[in-house]
C-alpha cells in the first residue's frame, strides 16, 4: 500500500514524513506545522499502531478537544483509540 504523503483528518490536511531520522520517539504530531513524522525504525504492527496513534493526536486537534483535556488524558484517549482500531480491524497493511 502506497504511503499518501497528507491525509485528510475532518478537513485538516495532516503531512506525513516516514522517514524520520533521528527521531528520539516512535512518532511525534506537531499541532504547529500539521505534521507527523514516524521514525524509521517502526516496522509492521509497531508502525500501524504508530500512524493510528499520531493520527489520533491530529483528530484531537482537529476537533478542539486537546484543548480541553491533559496531555496526560490525551495520550490515554489516543492509545486505547489506536489499538482498538488496529486490533478491530486488524490493520497491518499500511
Amino acid at each position: 500500500m502506497k504511503k499518501p504523503p497528507v491525509v485528510d483528518v475532518m478537513g485538516l490536511l495532516v503531512r506525513m514524513s516516514y522517514n524520520g531520522e533521528n527521531v528520539d520517539e516512535a512518532g511525534h504530531y506537531d499541532r504547529t506545522t500539521k505534521c507527523i513524522v514516524i521514525s524509521e525504525e517502526e516496522k509492521g504492527q509497531r508502525y500501524v499502531r504508530t500512524v493510528l496513534h499520531e493520527l489520533g493526536h491530529a483528530l484531537l486537534d482537529r476537533s478542539g478537544v486537546h484543548q480541553a483535556i491533559s496531555e496526560e488524558l490525551e495520550e490515554v484517549i489516543v492509545e486505547v483509540y489506536s489499538n482498538f482500531l488496529a486490533e478491530t480491524f486488524k490493520m497491518d497493511f499500511l
